[in-house]
Parts: C-alpha cells; sequence; structure tokens
C-alpha cells in the first residue's frame, strides 16, 4: 500500500480548486454575454461553453463521485452527457426538469421579517431538455453544418437558472466586477484625455480659466457645487451630479482642465471617504 503524500493531496486540491474557479468564470462569461445580447459574436458557441462549465461545476458538486470531481480527470462528458448524467442521478419529471439538490436548508421570510427554515432541501429547476433542445438547435452551426442564430432568450433563462446552484452563484459578482472595470478604464482614458489638454494651456490661461471660476462661481463656494480638481489641483471642478454620502464628492466637470469627474469616479472616492470615516483608525 502506497504512503500517504501530504504534498501530493494539497497539489491536488489547489488544482481542483483552479479547476473550479475557471469553470464558474467560463459559465459567468458566457451566460453574461449572452443575456446582454443573443448575437454575441459566436453566440452558439458562447453558449455551449458556458452550459458545459456550469454543467461540470454542479456535477461535481451534486454527483457523488462524478468523474467532474477531479481535476486530473482525462475523460469528461460533454455537456448533453452531462445533462444525462443530472437526469439520471436525480430523475426528470414530464416538464423535463430535474430538480438538482444544492445540499442547503431552503430559507424564506416569516411574517417578522425573520428568516427560517422550511424544513427542506433546496433545490434549483434545471430544465434538461430545453438546455438538450438548445444544444442540438445550434450544433450544426458549431460544427459549420448549418445557420446560426437559432438561439433563444428561453434558451438563455435556462441557462441562467443553473447559477441559482450554490456550485456557481457567480453571476451578480462577475456583473459587478465587469462594472467596477469598465467605469475605472473610462475614467483612465478620461484622466489622459484632460492631462493632454492641460498640456496645451499656457500658464496664463490656466490663471485666466481660474479666475473666471472664481468670479463666476464665488470663492470660496458651496461643498456641493464646487469641489477641488484632482487633476489639475485648482478649486474648479463643477457640480454636475447629486451628492448621495454627505462628503461633497459628486460627479463634475473641471472648468479649468476640462476633467470630467465620472458617477463612478464619484462613487469610488465617496468609498474610500466612507473607509476613512468609519473604519481606517480602528
Amino acid at each position: 500500500m502506497s504512503e500517504r503524500n501530504p504534498r501530493h493531496e494539497d497539489n491536488r486540491a489547489l488544482e481542483d480548486g483552479l479547476v473550479t474557479t475557471m469553470r464558474r468564470e467560463q459559465y459567468a462569461s458566457g451566460t453574461a454575454a449572452l443575456q446582454d445580447t443573443l448575437t454575441v459574436a459566436g453566440a452558439d458557441g458562447v453558449f455551449d461553453t458556458a452550459l458545459t462549465n456550469g454543467l461540470m461545476a454542479i456535477a461535481a458538486a451534486a454527483i457523488p463521485s462524478h468523474p467532474a470531481a477531479a481535476s486530473t480527470s482525462k475523460r469528461l462528458p460533454a455537456a448533453s452527457g452531462l445533462l444525462n448524467d443530472l437526469a439520471t442521478a436525480f430523475g426528470k419529471d414530464a416538464a423535463g426538469v430535474v430538480a438538482v439538490p444544492t445540499g442547503q436548508s431552503a430559507h424564506d421570510f416569516d411574517d417578522r421579517g425573520m428568516l427560517r427554515d422550511l424544513g427542506y432541501e433546496q433545490k434549483v429547476a434545471v430544465n434538461v431538455d430545453l438546455l438538450q433542445d438548445a444544444l442540438d438547435r445550434t450544433q450544426p452551426a458549431r460544427h459549420a453544418r448549418g445557420a446560426t442564430g437559432l438561439l433563444t432568450a428561453a434558451d438563455v433563462s435556462a441557462l441562467q437558472v443553473l447559477d441559482e446552484h450554490p456550485a456557481l452563484r457567480v453571476l451578480s459578482e462577475f456583473r459587478t466586477n465587469k462594472y467596477w472595470e469598465r467605469g475605472d478604464h473610462a475614467d483612465a482614458v478620461e484622466y489622459d484625455r484632460a492631462i493632454e489638454f492641460l498640456e496645451m494651456l499656457t500658464e496664463a490661461e490656466v490663471e485666466d480659466r481660474v479666475e473666471a471660476v472664481r468670479a463666476t462661481r464665488g470663492w470660496p463656494s458651496d461643498e456641493e457645487a464646487i469641489q477641488d480638481c484632482p487633476l489639475c489641483g485648482n478649486r474648479s471642478l463643477v457640480a454636475t451630479g447629486s451628492d448621495g454620502w454627505g462628503y461633497g464628492i459628486v460627479a463634475a466637470t473641471c472648468q479649468v482642465c476640462s476633467y470630467r469627474l465620472s458617477e463612478h469616479a464619484a462613487e469610488k472616492a465617496n468609498l474610500d471617504a466612507e473607509w476613512e470615516a468609519r473604519w481606517a483608525h480602528l
């Protein structure tokens, strides 16, 4: 009998964790793209990839000893095989739906707003027949043997349902991360644009613009109406948004360097201010 190798087991656990993360990311990115538009480039293949990875994550968690649970498995079923595995393991109703167990108790709020255990296991209703039909309809396009554009909103909705299983539950976080990434990118582009504009101004022109702000806006002024510009450093950032935090940081446009502080950038600055006020000095 071979001796237990803790290092080997740790490496295996790490590999399994990386595979699980990859599957969740592939599922989330594909599903989110299809939710945004059914005409995303390669929609048929995107659907297949998202479905396969989502089903693989669920099968690994829900079906004991399923090959998907091991990162070193050489032969893994395709999406069709995984749908069949779920139906075989948990049964399929007359509508073609499989109730996949989650291993978690179902909860709901009572009349007092308190969360209570309902006394039964939460299950996810996976429409395996609809998902199989979607695979059948899109297979010709995926293998260059037929037309594309046959994917429907109902297919994507059935794909989205998989996210209710605790093996996934990634769509909300994925969309939030993408929102912040897009906002950060747009803010970086805007910052670079305003820097280029500021560099074209002479010192005299900058002073004239600062004086114009002072003359037309007053100085000092209402904190919510005018702010210090993080780019040129002047008190010339005129509000275009409202203050929902109370820190005087709002979306605004600088009347000196033209920098536009977006709603996204203002939100990040307010979150930083909230952190400083509540937690930084604990």
